[in-house]
């Protein structure tokens, strides 16, 4: 039976986040607005980025803070300093993450892009809005970014000063330089499945609708091969398939596919329909040559951890067959289109005809089969499609309503001041609109769509009177982000179904719940009954979580999982993941995480390589097919870094003016003894003088290299440090060794990038420099020293210092490979244990022991083994950590020093 892991990573609240997080207030009279024209908002742009430059230039993490609006302030992040979906919020959380991207990407040439443009959103909040470019070395890279400036009013000598603080920072990796998307590979010709039994490709993808087409179309353009498993037999049928009156609630300008434009009587105020869609996602992979095999169902799915390779194995009208791949995309759908019914008693009792929206076809038919009558249960935009298909049918018809329904006009959308710029920009708005955290989007959103209902407060006042229970944008309760991240739908988007209700033409049945059949029709929560028919469920999908079904889309329910831990591949190479232990690690999809940044899709797994999900509506599809294919890209060309996963702690802004009196006095003495031994002017190890974009700092020409003297003194006052803190704090012993060797790991991977072949610890010298390690003692010093977990700021920066002196002598990337999987192991260990400190620090205390040798160290490792062999995940890592160990006598020698 496959390992069940916990929900990660844990879901967020975003009226929560709303609540506790409003926009700022800029006091009225704060600016002139007037006075905002082109040469004013450029003066100011320019003013500002001098500022952010030469403070990531300096790495002067205070400088970089006071470019951020003090009161909020955002940075987002899509691929192109953490190689993650990232967003980061407070100053100082900022600028820390911000310096240590950037060393670690390498980024240079930042220009402004494009006219600095000034927002008068409302009397309370102006902004000026500027884009920029940049590019990173590490790998090398073409990015984009955007600033949202917030005015900030100070006294100063008796005058008030106005300064432009920067609110929203966004950026996006826009393509690699030795990888650039070619559009002219999109023409290619595809591959010749033909009755292949068995074939290889980078990327199988399961699902052949949209998100399966769309992100098909950017790996090809990025010269990746893919192939889609579809279980449909023709291509759209996604869409062929769905009931005869489904349309588009949104313009057309929105839904523009990746590549393909719409044609121009298509367009707003028209409506998508059925037909066209379907159309459309034929004709896509009809243009652009993708791969498709078509009325397949997959039967098995397996991962062997030996060889990182996922295989498929599914049938189709030639017989059973198997795809072998590095890459596995889940583009089923959210929920992956399993219905949801609510449980109804007795349904054996009702004689007429019961159906859910995913079978239904049209009324038509249902009152050729005698129908006259139809309930429609549920309220959102498929119950509105099927009340309107039923009514113009004939049939009578009464749309049960659940619960307060969000509804909301068309016109609202196609607002310029919403998505109306989409009319005018095309796909080109997606650049605006993707770019703003989750939490100001959902203020904006909100507060537009607040604003414009208050200028018609009657325009839902004849529904609500006919007994429907609505909920319009005035409400607090009403969140479009609420509705799209969290419940995938619920709202409906009123494209004219709600005059039916209106007017009296259909009825409703409002605040109840259907809980059993009759024989005749429905009995509901409130004792009352109805009678009709045919009952239509329009109510959803099963689950918007891929954990729930992607076990049985990946064949569990026609095969019997491999467990990992009773066995290895058919070479004996390793573990074999079966189809539920592939769903068991992966994360939870949907709703939003702490940061706002919706969950599990789109981005790398945390707890399996190389399996990724992909779905949303037609503007994620667009947007977030080009994310994943580019960390697709990145991988399958060896130069993908691992995801940045930290948030730092912010460096307190005090400096050592506020050092804590609790500091002992031989503590103190130490970090000094340290501190001059490193950066004696006299025989200094580093200079400074390098140009921008090179590594922070070279080797000293003049000492040629660091001597083993000096590495020993350093070595000795590392040790007095490890003797101080151990006497201060002895239960927390055990533990010191683990953090000082993870921090190792982490600041040694913040300075150097991985993918370079000339990477290796000995460039830790190359990018540390003075200030940086400056301000890792300035942390210290002003950190509590009452350490109540492993986690503290006091323990993580002093161990980061520490580690220094251990990775400027050690060289060698064994060594390097060692701590990073030492890392993994606990980081993994941190998401198993949930919290539970006894569990963590019993690893903790075991794991450096696999760089030792002897019987003692080898009773340590049977101990770690037993002790994670009921967390699969654990186990494997351990595995390998252990492989590299004992094949790496660096590694060892490295410890006996």
């Amino acid at each position: 039976m496959a390992e069940v892991y916990g929900e990660y990573p844990p879901k967020a609240d975003i009226r929560t986040m709303m609540a506790e997080t409003p926009l700022p207030i800029i006091p009225e009279g704060t600016i002139d607005p007037a006075n905002m024209n082109g040469s004013t908002t450029a003066s100011i742009a320019l003013d500002l980025f001098g500022k952010l430059t030469s403070a990531l230039k300096a790495n002067d993490v205070t400088a970089l803070e006071d470019c951020f609006f003090a009161e909020q302030a955002y940075w987002k992040d899509q691929l192109a300093l953490t190689y993650h979906l990232r967003t980061f919020q407070q100053a100082g959380v900022i600028a820390s993450s911000l310096l240590e991207t950037k060393i670690l990407r390498g980024v240079a040439d930042i220009e402004i892009d494009g006219v600095a443009s000034f927002a008068p959103v409302t009397p309370t909040l102006q902004f000026i809005d500027c884009n920029f470019t940049f590019s990173t070395a590490c790998p090398a890279a073409h990015c984009h970014g955007k600033v949202i400036l917030l005015p900030h009013k100070r006294q100063s000598e008796n005058k008030k000063i106005v300064s432009w603080k920067i609110w929203v920072l966004s950026t996006r990796l826009e393509n690699f330089v030795h990888y650039p998307e070619n559009l002219s590979l999109l023409r290619g010709p595809a591959k010749q499945l033909g009755i292949l039994k068995q074939f290889k490709t980078d990327v199988i993808i399961i699902g052949g609708g949209n998100s399966a087409v769309t992100v098909a179309a950017r790996l090809k353009a990025l010269g990746v091969e893919s192939v889609m498993l579809d279980r449909n037999p023709t291509p759209g049928d996604n869409w062929a398939l769905r009931y005869h009156a489904m349309k588009f609630h949104i313009p057309t300008a929105i839904c523009t596919m990746a590549y393909l434009e719409y044609a121009k009587e298509q367009q707003f105020p028209h409506f998508l329909t059925r037909e066209e869609l379907a159309n459309r996602v034929k004709r896509y992979v009809e243009i652009f040559n993708l791969n498709i095999v078509n009325s397949t169902k997959i039967i098995s799915t397996t991962y062997s951890q030996a060889s990182k390779l996922y295989t498929v194995t599914f049938l189709s009208p030639t017989g059973r067959r198997a795809a072998v791949a590095r890459h596995i995309v889940q583009a089923t759908g959210i929920g992956s289109q399993k219905p949801h019914m609510p449980p109804v008693a007795d349904a054996n009792l009702y004689r007429g005809f019961s159906v859910h929206s995913t079978a239904y076809r049209n009324a038509k038919d249902l009152k050729m089969l005698g129908v006259k009558s139809a309930l429609v249960i549920g309220s959102a935009n498929t119950a509105f499609d099927i009340l309107e298909d039923c009514y113009a049918a004939g049939l009578k018809t009464t749309m049960v309503v659940r619960s307060p329904t969000y509804i909301f006009p068309v016109a609202y959308v196609c607002d310029p001041a919403a998505h109306g710029n989409y009319e005018k920009l095309g796909v080109e708005a997606d650049k605006d609109s993707m770019a703003m955290p989750t939490n100001i989007d959902a203020h904006m959103v909100r507060g537009h769509f607040s604003h414009l209902a208050s200028q018609e407060p009657d325009r839902y006042a004849p529904l609500a009177e006919a007994g429907f229970p609505v909920l319009d944008s005035r409400s607090p309760e009403c969140c479009l982000m609420v509705n799209l991240f969290e419940k995938a739908g619920g709202h409906y988007l009123d494209v004219g179904g709600t005059a039916l209700i209106a007017e009296g033409k259909a009825g409703v049945k409002a605040n109840v719940e259907p809980v059993a059949f009759t024989a005749t029709g429905l009995k509901f929560s409130d004792g009352s009954t109805l009678d009709a028919d045919a009952v239509v469920w329009c109510t959803g999908f099963a689950d918007r979580d891929a954990r729930t079904t992607a076990a049985d889309i990946l064949g569990a329910s026609t095969t019997n999982d491999i467990n990992v831990s009773s066995g290895g591949d058919q070479d004996g190479n390793g573990g074999i993941l079966g189809p539920r232990e592939i769903a068991a690690r992966l994360d939870a999809t949907w709703g939003v995480d702490s940061e706002g940044e919706v969950r599990g899709v789109w981005k790398r797994q945390s707890r399996l390589d190389n399996y990724w999900v992909m779905g949303g509506d037609t503007r994620l599809q667009r947007w977030h097919s080009r994310t994943l294919a580019l960390q697709i890209k990145a991988e399958l060309s060896g130069i993908l870094p691992p995801a940045y996963r930290d948030t730092p702690i912010p460096k307190r802004r005090s400096g050592l003016s506020n050092c804590y009196p609790n500091i002992t006095s031989e503590l103190k003495e130490v970090k000094m003894k340290f501190e001059n031994t490193l950066f004696d002017r006299g025989t200094c190890f580093f200079k400074s003088e390098v140009p921008i974009g090179a590594p922070r700092l070279a080797m000293s020409s003049t000492n040629g290299s660091i001597t083993a003297q000096q590495c020993e003194h350093l070595e000795k006052l590392q040790n007095l440090f490890i003797t101080a803190l151990r006497t201060k704090v002895p239960s927390h012993a055990d533990a010191l060794e683990w953090r000082y060797r993870r921090t190792m790991t982490d600041f040694m991977w913040r300075q150097v990038p991985i993918e370079e072949t000339q990477c290796c610890l000995i460039q830790l010298v190359q990018t540390a420099d003075e200030e940086r390690i400056r301000s890792i003692f300035a942390k210290f010093l002003t950190a509590p020293t009452e350490l109540p977990d492993q986690k503290t700021e006091a323990t993580d920066t002093l161990c980061e210092v520490l580690g220094i002196a251990r990775l400027i002598e050690t060289n060698g990337r064994k060594p390097y490979e060692i701590w990073c999987a030492s890392n993994d192991i606990m980081r993994e260990a941190e998401i198993c244990f949930e919290g539970n400190e006894e569990k963590t620090w019993f690893l903790a205390d075991r794991i450096p022991s696999g760089i030792e040798v002897g019987e003692e160290a080898m009773a340590m490792r049977k101990q770690v083994e037993t002790f994670v062999a009921s967390e699969p995940k654990l186990s494997d890592l351990v595995s390998e950590y252990y492989e590299l160990c004992d094949m790496s006598e660096e590694a060892v020698d490295a410890s006996r020093r």
